[in-house]
């Protein structure tokens, strides 16, 4: 925990900071303009008038904002751990810029898979899952496939896709996070209702941290090179 790189534990304490404001140090009418102009509605503008006045272009920017809330202390600290695990060796591979980038394009996916299953509804999609399901899917492009010898494997060489989808431990690893995110997002109740859990934003982000890593991975393919600096 006193390893983490520099980038994530500034992003940990900005999501705890905004959630801080808003349970504690928010005036009591605050809490729900937040939630209005910075979480994901798939509903159209009109449709969220009963709670306030919205701010023009809320939702646009509400697909990348919606990653910085969450619903409570709980929801923060879990992804707070995964972000940590997983998003650790990412930060470090790739650097401060290109993780914010991958990290930013796997919440904008998350939301608009949540957008083609949930379209319409006035329920508020926040959370940082869909970039902590991003981290995991980037991670496991090299985390369970390093040559021999290699002592720190965010500086190896990634895996292909058609590799990563032949390799037993890293498919192992993505089927029980498949099946895990599922289960939990059908069968899980939550204040009496099932459903609660944006399991189609986790797919979305897990899916963009598989296709998009390449685009952000600075280590070459096919031979070992010393990635960024650690953080």
């Amino acid at each position: 925990m006193f390893n983490v790189p520099a980038v994530i534990v500034h992003l940990l304490w900005i999501m705890a900071g905004i959630h801080l404001y808003q349970t504690v140090l928010s005036p009591p009418d605050q809490d729900a303009w937040i939630i209005v102009n910075f979480a994901y509605f798939p509903a159209r503008p009109e449709e969220l008038s009963f709670f306030g006045d919205i701010l023009p272009g809320a939702e646009i920017w509400s697909f990348l904002t919606y990653g910085l809330l969450h619903a409570d202390w709980g929801h923060l600290a879990v992804n707070a751990v995964w972000m940590a695990a997983f998003g650790s060796p990412l930060a470090r591979r790739f650097g401060t810029w290109r993780f914010l980038g991958f990290s930013a394009l796997a919440v904008i996916a998350g939301a608009l898979t949540h957008l083609l299953s949930h379209g319409g509804e006035v329920i508020p999609l926040v959370g940082a899952s869909a970039a902590v399901s991003a981290h995991m899917a980037g991670a496991s492009r090299f985390l369970f496939i390093t040559p021999p010898g290699e002592r720190r494997s965010y500086q190896a060489p990634a895996a292909s896709l058609w590799a990563v989808f032949r390799d037993r431990r890293t498919m192992t690893f993505i089927g029980i996070w498949f099946a895990i995110n599922i289960g939990v997002g059908l069968f899980l109740t939550v204040d009496g209702e099932t459903g609660r859990i944006a399991w189609e934003a986790h797919l979305g982000g897990f899916a963009a941290g598989l296709l998009l890593f390449r685009l952000f991975d600075p280590v070459p393919a096919g031979r070992d090179h010393r990635g960024p600096s650690k953080e």
